[in-house]
């Protein structure tokens, strides 16, 4: 579907319901972190998701096919609505499985994200160098480091197990939704003033541009005058 701006909302919406309806259900939500911009980055990504759907109790959120790929020309208002989608996406979460081998900055955003929102984030890397070293800002944000599926897997099951013994759904439903509210009215609020931004900007620079023109026009009609004047009066011969 394109993205207008009189769809715009009801698309966050109806995602953003989804997510949270399913957050609070008896599910493990993991959002899956990675880039997806070559075959080998798109076939891991697919590989991952497909091993973590297998789990008993879990859905995956994944920003290649619940997101949407924005082209090359993508408009800003297409770009600001899947930047919201993924944001709400990693905010629903119960997980964040980052794959880090392509060392990719999307993905590194995303795990600071999550950890600012107090999201369990597990880097997975089945690939990494000898000497692979983790940055400290990274190595302290992570619950857990897999080198392996079978270790993403165990860790995930005690995950669905600690989810489904202490969800507490009324309240933390309410939480959460009086959380992204008031972020849904911040991004509304972003959206008005940089639309009212460049339409004072497009009024300013029509203002100027008639300015102009009427200015060259008297300039003309000036000029003319005094052609006409000294002609007449006989001082050019």
């Amino acid at each position: 579907m394109e993205i207008v701006k009189d769809n715009v909302e009801d698309l966050v919406n109806q995602k953003v319901k989804d997510l949270r309806d399913k957050k609070y259900s008896d599910k493990l939500v993991i959002y899956l972190a990675a880039p997806f911009f070559s075959d080998e980055q798109i076939a891991l990504v697919d590989k991952v998701k497909e091993f973590l759907e297998s789990i008993d109790n879990v859905i995956v959120y994944s920003p290649k096919d619940d997101g949407g790929v924005l082209k090359f020309d993508a408009t800003q208002l297409e770009r600001d609505t899947i930047f919201l989608e993924n944001k709400m996406g990693i905010y629903f979460s119960n997980l964040i499985v980052a794959l880090i081998d392509f060392k990719d900055i999307g993905t590194v955003f995303e795990e600071g994200y999550g950890c600012a929102l107090d999201v369990p984030i597990c880097a997975v890397s089945l690939n990494p160098p000898k000497d692979f070293k983790f940055n400290v800002m990274l190595a302290n944000s992570l619950s857990c480091f897999a080198r392996d599926l079978d270790v993403l897997k165990e860790f995930v099951l005690a995950l669905v197990k600690f989810h489904k013994d202490t969800i507490h759904i009324a309240d933390s439903y309410k939480i959460n939704k009086e959380k992204f509210d008031k972020e849904l009215e911040e991004y509304k609020l972003f959206s008005k003033n940089r639309t009212k931004y460049f339409n004072d900007q497009n009024e300013k620079l029509s203002k100027e541009y008639n300015d102009m023109i009427q200015m060259n026009e008297e300039r003309f009609e000036e000029l003319k005058k005094f052609r006409d004047d000294t002609v007449y009066n006989g001082s050019i011969e």
